[in-house]
């Protein structure tokens, strides 16, 4: 039994209506909105529906910062090349990460 469903066939029609939502977006992207896409992926891995208007846990707050909040810096910082570049030469020795 997951955190948002009392009974096994409201949990079970979740699940199926997440598969559902996937197999739309594999067909057709860019069809269904982001927020339906990552909670349907949501609900398959955590086993609860995400909740966008109050996220608690850290998973869910990394899922709602991939709906609501876009940074190109976490699109340059993701790719490890244009990170390097980005985040300059002197990176290690500026931080509380170096061995010196």
């Amino acid at each position: 039994m997951d955190k948002n469903d009392h009974n096994g066939s409201s949990s079970k029609f979740s699940e199926l209506k997440s598969k559902i939502i996937l197999k739309i977006d594999s067909k057709c992207p860019n069809l269904l909105s982001e927020k339906a896409i990552v909670g349907a992926k949501f609900r398959l891995v955590e086993g609860y529906d995400l909740d966008f208007n109050n996220p608690k846990t850290y998973n869910e707050k990394c899922n709602w910062m991939k709906v609501y909040y876009h940074n190109p810096l976490f699109t340059t910082l993701a790719d490890k090349i244009e990170g390097k570049k980005a985040r300059g030469k002197n990176f290690r020795r500026r931080t509380h990460f170096s061995n010196h």
